[in-house]
């Protein structure tokens, strides 16, 4: 697996259950990685500029919600997260196990003069019951 080591890894989940083996995974490899809930609070103050991959949960606290309210809670994270006039191109995988709203968020983000390439990662639990 090849990952960037000179620029910012994000992943964003409000779920720490299905976050935090998403960054074990990561950290195997020495990939640092700043990780948010989506909570305004814990936001950075700044949004990065140096940012070349985001792990994006879409649904982040909206779950059962209109998929606008799901679309905008996301974009305002990332404009929290990402600075779009200064951080140049990344790659958003759409971490998420609502694949009817990747296409939008991709829609969304390009109206919005982020330079993205978006890749579906469909988001999978596993349940070990040992």
């Amino acid at each position: 697996m090849i990952l960037p080591f000179n620029g910012r890894v994000v992943v964003i989940d409000d779920r720490e259950d299905e976050g935090i083996p998403l960054l074990k995974t990561l950290s195997k490899y020495w990939v640092s990685v700043a990780y948010f809930t989506g909570k305004l609070d814990e936001l950075p103050e700044q949004p990065f500029t140096d940012v070349r991959l985001v792990f994006l949960d879409i649904v982040l606290g909206t779950e059962g919600q209109d998929e606008k309210t799901k679309l905008s809670t996301a974009l305002s994270i990332i404009e929290k997260v990402v600075n779009k006039e200064k951080n140049g191109p990344f790659i958003l995988i759409a971490w998420t196990k609502h694949k009817e709203l990747v296409e939008k968020m991709k829609q969304k983000l390009q109206e919005e003069k982020y330079q993205i390439v978006m890749i579906d990662l469909e988001k999978y639990i596993r349940i070990n019951n040992s």
